[in-house]
């Protein structure tokens, strides 16, 4: 049984480069809701929920279980119809976190999710109904498009996100990547909204970022090395993001417009939400230039992001 993973954008590199592949980006797909019904007598689900992917090095899948769901589930995965492994369980509305198949053959692949009820909840014995979500990772060409492409992440990652509630918590906004670029991406969930995962310290991995960024990025503009430079430095005198939770104003995912940042930390490798505004307003209690400075500026790229005349590719 393979591990599950959260694997870095290095670790990936390196995997690229160690099978002789050409450069290539992350594609996240996503599958469902999907509904379920088993006719099996024992626990293991007679039906086998099957997605196919295409990928040239890499494939990993994770499972969402709906909040419907009334009992926990143990997730098993198949590559090819060939079952690799399974999960721990998994909860209503909870995930699976990432399962990795590992060195794959480059090409098209079978992804199969095949459930097994465990005795909790309204479950007497057998599962008769289950459903959920599964997002597959794979890598494609380099060259194969901006729908393709995932977060270059560096040791600051700039991002400025508006939920609108009207349109059922549809997401959207920009984030700035390790090379300067500025993307535009957009997120509708039909019964789910997606939030990073993060630790007991409250750091976010990488892959879980990457993630996030993938929905329809749309490449907007470069910023000037100096001028990246510039931001990167003013971030440094925000507050640490324990302060900014307990002053009492509005922290991330809480109200409408976010602006913020995630900031590497050296010791985990992981990253730290550090928020500026939320709201057009800054999180400190004492509004430094440099927040204030900073929260505009996401702000006007976030603006430019809604202009219809914004550059459509690069």
């Amino acid at each position: 049984m393979h591990p599950f993973v959260r694997q870095t954008s290095s670790a990936l590199v390196a995997l690229l480069a160690a099978s002789g592949v050409p450069a290539a980006s992350i594609r996240f797909e996503e599958l469902g809701p999907f509904p379920a019904r088993s006719t099996a007598e024992g626990q293991l689900s007679s039906d086998v929920q099957e997605i196919r992917a295409n990928t040239i090095a890499g494939l990993q899948v994770k499972y969402v279980a709906p909040a419907e769901h009334c009992s926990p589930v143990r997730m098993h995965f198949l590559l090819d119809g060939v079952e690799r492994g399974a999960s721990e369980p998994v909860s209503p509305g909870r995930s699976s976190g990432y399962f990795d198949f590992g060195g794959v053959p480059a090409g098209e692949h079978v992804v199969g999710l095949r459930a097994e009820g465990l005795p909790a909840g309204c479950n007497d014995g057998r599962p008769i109904s289950w459903g959920g979500f599964a997002v597959v990772r794979t890598t494609v060409e380099g060259d194969a498009g901006l729908d393709a492409r995932a977060a270059s992440l560096g040791a600051v990652t700039f991002y400025a996100t508006t939920v609108n509630y009207s349109w059922g918590r549809r997401r959207q906004g920009i984030y700035v990547t390790a090379d300067g670029d500025v993307y535009a991406f957009r997120y509708e969930p039909t019964q789910r909204d997606w939030n990073p995962v993060r630790d007991a310290s409250g750091r976010i991995a990488a892959f879980d970022l990457q993630e996030r960024f993938s929905h329809h990025p749309r490449w907007m503009l470069t910023l000037d090395e100096q001028e990246l430079k510039n931001r990167e430095s003013a971030l440094a005198h925000i507050a640490d993001p324990a302060h900014a939770a307990t002053s009492g104003t509005v922290r991330y995912d809480v109200g409408a417009e976010f602006r913020g940042a995630y900031r590497l930390d050296a010791a985990s490798g992981r990253y730290v939400d550090v928020p500026i505004c939320a709201g057009g307003r800054p999180q400190e209690e004492s509004s430094s230039q440099d927040v204030r400075a900073l929260c505009d500026w996401l702000g006007s790229l976030i603006r430019l992001s809604n202009q219809p005349s914004a550059p459509e590719e690069k």
